[in-house]
């Protein structure tokens, strides 16, 4: 009887742990960037049903994996909370089935039910055989922005509706002299349409042995002075007739790194 053989195979697998390394390092750069961005972020199967969801989409929303995950989107109602809505989402997931991109506004609740507008937009992402295999949604909150843009809309409408119902005659006028915009009152005031007056220097309206005083208080303006003290001036209509006026002229700045303006008063008296 011969004593057994025993036979040794040794094989290479350098490559393969340095693949498996690779994916594990690619997988935490993942999940570094996935839950600490600053957008909400989302991974859906092809037909709707939610795989994952970012740390900060949990956070605001308050949900937990297990009230999400395997649920279609449209199910909750902090993200679809009308019929409306629901629609819109359960159409745009269908176009992404298709391959088709959606990008629009939403407006969703977080976990304690204030309104926030997102920018929501929602990608098919496809295999090598040019099938979609996930969706990916993302959203970026845009409430802050949303809140000042109605604000400065209130304000614009506040803004139009004094300039267009006030008594007296008013003009915006660059920092050159310039009328650029003026109100009914103006039209009315001076016998001129809006077009005469919009194409026409603030001294054109002035009568002539008082236009020198008015290059003054301009240039004043220009130098830095904010506020011209109200004065009498006599005032020349487009149609050369002649009227005492009470001017008042006052420096308004404008935002970022537009020219500031002037806004003049003109009252008949």
């Amino acid at each position: 009887r011969k004593n057994p053989a025993y036979v040794f195979t040794i094989l290479d697998i350098t490559d393969r742990k340095q693949a498996e390394s690779f994916i594990v390092e690619s997988e935490e750069r993942f999940r570094a960037v996935f839950n600490t961005s600053m957008h909400y972020i989302g991974v859906l199967d092809p037909t709707g049903r939610i795989l994952e969801l970012n740390a900060p989409s949990y956070e605001t929303f308050g949900y937990t994996p297990s009230e999400v995950l395997g649920a279609y989107l449209w199910e909750k109602d902090l993200w679809a909370h009308s019929e409306r809505a629901k629609d819109r989402i359960r159409a745009v997931i269908q176009d992404a089935t298709s391959g088709i991109s959606h990008r629009y506004e939403l407006k969703v609740r977080d976990k304690n039910n204030d309104s926030l507008y997102l920018d929501f937009s929602i990608k098919p992402i496809k295999n090598t055989q040019d099938v979609v295999q996930m969706i990916v949604i993302e959203a970026l909150d845009m409430t802050n922005y949303y809140q000042v843009d109605k604000q400065r809309r209130e304000m614009n409408n506040r803004y139009i509706a004094l300039f267009k119902n006030t008594t007296d005659a008013v003009f915006i006028v660059n920092m050159q002299g310039n009328i650029i915009d003026a109100n009914e009152r103006a039209s009315d005031t001076l016998h001129a349409t809006y077009e005469q007056i919009t194409t026409s220097h603030i001294r054109d309206f002035v009568a002539e042995e008082q236009r020198d005083e008015t290059k003054i208080a301009l240039t004043s303006l220009q130098q830095g002075s904010v506020i011209s003290d109200a004065h009498e001036r006599m005032m020349k209509r487009a149609d050369g007739t002649t009227f005492e006026a009470e001017t008042f002229w006052i420096v308004i700045d404008s935002e970022g790194d537009n020219e500031p303006y002037i806004l003049s008063t003109v009252r008949d008296i």
